[in-house]
């Protein structure tokens, strides 16, 4: 198992903004979120709960798996259901 680095500290600028991508990485970018869109809103009902089975609900720090929730939102399935009312 790695361990962790202690005593590294890492001073960003607080107002630090990422580089524009170009327009070709752009238009990659959106295309491939339309085409993961798209594979959820047209999954079954089986197939989806397949696909939901091999994830955790919670990542290791105790927040919501953003992949799960995305899902989710995209089928139109309310976040409650598979989370309760617990707010992370």
């Amino acid at each position: 198992m790695r361990k962790a680095k202690t005593g590294m500290k890492i001073d960003y600028p607080k107002n630090r903004k990422s580089l524009p991508c170009s327009e070709i990485r752009a238009k990659g970018l959106s295309e491939s979120r339309k085409r993961t869109k798209f594979k959820f809103i047209n999954m079954s009902d089986e197939e989806f709960s397949i696909w939901m089975s091999k994830f955790n609900l919670y990542r290791k720090n105790g927040t919501r798996n953003a992949n799960i929730t995305r899902a989710l939102v995209w089928r139109n399935i309310p976040v409650e259901t598979y989370y309760g009312n617990k707010l992370q």
